[in-house]
């Protein structure tokens, strides 16, 4: 639970040595979570209680693709630990990964689930409180400029954006199909909440993973809909909800207007291929593809872009500086497939991608193979936060500032799915399935 609540609200600023950092704090954080998590993994184990996940096999594969690639990296020193300004090494991966896999075993009965909702909904509030003071500049780290973007904890706007990408699927999901709970206000309050702060980051590849995560959850949840009338009805709140505090942001004037800075100017400025960063990005991909094409198995190592990017002869690095006006070291693929492949080989590609086919199948085959649960609306936001997440990523890169939500709720649902299909053979082994799940049992 405090890897979703309490890890994303780290950072750490000293006004004696002018010192400000997101990522190494939270990645102490993590480390000692998980060290803390591993060593009671092992005496439950000890005790018998152990159960398998169905991710255990692509997890482990996926962690030795990295471990092989910290070994033979280009510099193991960084692969290792991760560069200073990222902090997303082995030890930072393994990490993510051991997240995963302790979640998808022990998190599976009702009292845990709520907790870890419950952890993530109350340490989401705080970073929304602090990103919607930002944008109003209100800010309590002195001298530190927002650039009128809001980012909170994570240091940056597009960081903000993944992570809101997360809390918002689940929470519109479980206001949308939970069953009747008397948390739906809080429900409601967050996924407003994430949605007005989501604008505020004005990133475009967060609003489009925000889209696509709201089809995927109005899709698999569609055979609800249309059978249960209250859930159309807190459909109807929800979208005239949001389009309330679109308009309320786009409106010239408004209470959250900025001069050159709304939705549509934001959207229409991705055509400008020169000065959007669309180019940028295309010349960063391209040249990534040059640098996989020459390890193209184990990689080049965790966190070792900026040392094998192709920048020799100097006049390729002259044309990034001539076409956009800024020095910059290329440490990150800004495509969360190349990087992986540049870092790890195809063989650690294929490998995640393994994971996340996995992930996709259980969850999607118990959403739409078993009864209706009161797990479902978790395991629909859970996908459709995946589905959002894994489209941002592909314009941006993992940080240590989302990541752990991410990888703790893929666990999470994971294990729920696999849990529930299990018991739902187990019972239809008995004859007797009539009892199965909660709620009205359509579905």
């Amino acid at each position: 639970m405090l890897t979703v609540s309490v890890v994303p609200l780290i950072f750490e600023y000293r006004a004696s040595a002018n010192y400000l950092s997101y990522p190494f704090p939270k990645m102490r954080a993590l480390l000692g979570l998980m060290a803390l998590a591993g060593g009671s993994a092992l005496i439950l184990r000890r005790r018998g209680r152990y159960s398998p996940s169905p991710l255990d096999i692509p997890l482990f594969v996926y962690a030795l693709a990295i471990a092989i690639a910290t070994v033979f990296s280009v510099d193991p020193w960084v692969s290792f630990w991760g560069r200073y300004n990222r902090r997303e090494g082995f030890l930072t991966l393994i990490a993510y990964l051991l997240v995963t896999a302790l979640t998808a075993r022990y998190l599976k009965s009702k009292p845990q689930v709520q907790r870890w909702i419950g952890g993530l909904f109350i340490g989401s509030a705080i970073v929304i409180a602090y990103g919607i003071a930002q944008y109003f500049g209100l800010e309590i780290i002195p001298n530190l400029e927002s650039g009128g973007r809001s980012f909170a904890t994570m240091g940056n706007p597009d960081f903000l954006a993944m992570y809101l990408v997360l809390v918002q699927s689940l929470a519109m999901t479980l206001f949308l199909y939970g069953s009747e709970s008397p948390y739906w206000l809080i429900f409601w309050g967050i996924t407003t909440g994430t949605y007005l702060t989501l604008l505020m980051t004005l990133s475009r590849a967060g609003w489009l993973g925000i889209a696509l995560s709201g089809v995927m959850i109005v899709w698999m949840g569609w055979p609800r809909l249309k059978q249960d009338s209250a859930v159309r009805r807190r459909l109807a709140i929800l979208a005239t909800s949001l389009a309330l505090v679109t308009v309320l942001f786009e409106w010239p004037g408004g209470p959250f207007s900025r001069p050159g800075l709304t939705i549509t100017t934001r959207i229409l400025s991705t055509g400008e291929v020169e000065t959007s960063g669309v180019s940028e990005r295309l010349w960063i991909w391209y040249n990534t593809v040059l640098v996989i094409v020459k390890r193209p198995l184990i990689g080049w190592g965790p966190e070792t872009l900026s040392h094998v990017f192709p920048y020799v002869p100097q006049e390729r690095y002259l044309e990034f500086v001539q076409r956009w006006g800024r020095f910059g070291i290329v440490d990150r693929a800004h495509n969360d497939f190349l990087h992986v492949a540049a870092s790890t080989g195809l063989i650690g590609l294929a490998s995640y991608i393994w994971v996340l086919v996995r992930f996709f199948r259980v969850v999607f085959q118990s959403i739409r193979g078993s009864p209706w649960s009161e797990f479902h609306p978790l395991l629909i936001g859970s996908l459709g936060g995946a589905v959002g997440y894994l489209a941002t990523l592909q314009f941006h890169f993992s940080v240590i500032d989302a990541a752990p939500v991410f990888w703790s709720t893929v666990g999470l649902a994971s294990g729920l799915a696999w849990s529930t299909r299990r018991r739902q053979e187990e019972l239809q082994g008995f004859g007797n399935t009539s009892d199965y799940g909660s709620g009205d049992g359509s579905g």
